[in-house]
């Protein structure tokens, strides 16, 4: 069971980490329009490259929930967890920042 879950999670975690990639390079198109309808043209470069940090800190703690996984450590759901509070919350106050609201 914790190979089948450690997969899974590498497998989004990686497609997470293809994500903020992309946005890192100012493809804003893969957030939703209604999320940057309101940012400023001259700032979506600033705000791309900023959701692309969200979303790289959300692939680095799973990631490190799958070495953690691997390696029969109990506490991998807390890193889990913690890092995706700390993503989400960087996101949102990023969204907020730029677009005023999350929506």
């Amino acid at each position: 069971m914790y190979i089948f879950i450690s997969v899974l999670l590498f497998i989004i975690a990686t497609v997470f980490f293809a994500i903020s990639i992309s946005l890192y390079r100012s493809n804003y198109n893969l957030v939703h329009s209604y999320h940057h309808k309101n940012v400023r043209k001259e700032l979506k470069r600033e705000y791309s490259k900023k959701i692309s940090l969200g979303m790289f800190i959300i692939s680095c703690s799973l990631y490190l929930t799958v070495f953690l996984n691997l390696c029969n450590i109990d506490y991998f759901s807390y890193s889990l967890l913690i890092g995706l509070i700390i993503g989400f919350y960087y996101m949102y106050k990023v969204q907020k920042k730029y677009n005023g609201g999350i929506f």
